[in-house]
């Protein structure tokens, strides 16, 4: 049955919502964040918000519904990239890291839902399971045929990779402190920033880095 008009403008809302949720919960957190200041963001009243989401944690549940949505629909192309050929890490950390350089947002909010005492790992869904699934087997695979180092944990390395790279650019934006080096512009640290955290996830990899 199609929608209606005023059903379509009423999921319009509700995903405006989410996502001006999404992006305030990575500026300042869950707990900073109040359902007042995500009403405000979008320019209506607080009651109005509530009609859609009665609590913060819908919100909050709802943020984490419009991440998931998207990741839904780049995993087939993250799982094509990892059944591909033998430089399918580099193709699968490209891919990640385009997702993140485009959503710069998410990183932050990942990393902040973390830090502020969740005691599990957010839910992506059962694609997002499937793919980390997946990668793992690859990481057996690759260990068996002297891709990846032996000595690799597959499911450990699978978050312990993905925090590295989440964290990396929740704090892209920072600039260094000046006892760290010398950088000519943001950009140029930045820059310089990826290029390690490339370095490091293939070196931590590889078994010929």
């Amino acid at each position: 049955m199609e929608a209606t008009p005023r059903q379509r403008q009423a999921e319009a809302l509700r995903r405006r919502i989410s996502e001006e949720a999404l992006a305030l919960f990575a500026a300042q957190g869950f707990a900073g964040t109040s359902i007042q200041a995500v009403a405000d963001a979008v320019g209506i009243s607080k009651q109005a918000l509530m009609h859609h989401f009665p609590s913060k944690q819908r919100l909050r549940e709802a943020a984490f519904d419009r991440m998931q949505a998207h990741v839904a629909e780049l995993v087939p192309q993250l799982l094509m990239a990892l059944t591909g050929g033998d430089d399918r890490v580099d193709i699968v950390l490209d891919q990640v890291m385009g997702i993140l350089a485009a959503e710069r947002h998410w990183a932050r909010f990942i990393l902040r839902d973390l830090l502020d005492g969740a005691r599990e790992a957010p839910d992506f869904g059962p694609s997002a399971t499937a793919w980390v699934s997946l990668a793992a087997d690859y990481i057996r695979r690759g260990q068996a045929d002297g891709i990846i180092r032996p000595d690799v944990d597959p499911e450990a390395a699978i978050p312990s990779v993905g925090l590295l790279v989440v964290s990396t650019f929740a704090t892209l934006d920072q600039r260094p402190s000046p006892q760290l080096l010398e950088a000519s512009t943001r950009d140029d640290w930045q820059q310089r920033r990826l290029k390690e955290l490339v370095r490091m996830v293939r070196a931590g990899l590889l078994a010929d880095v």
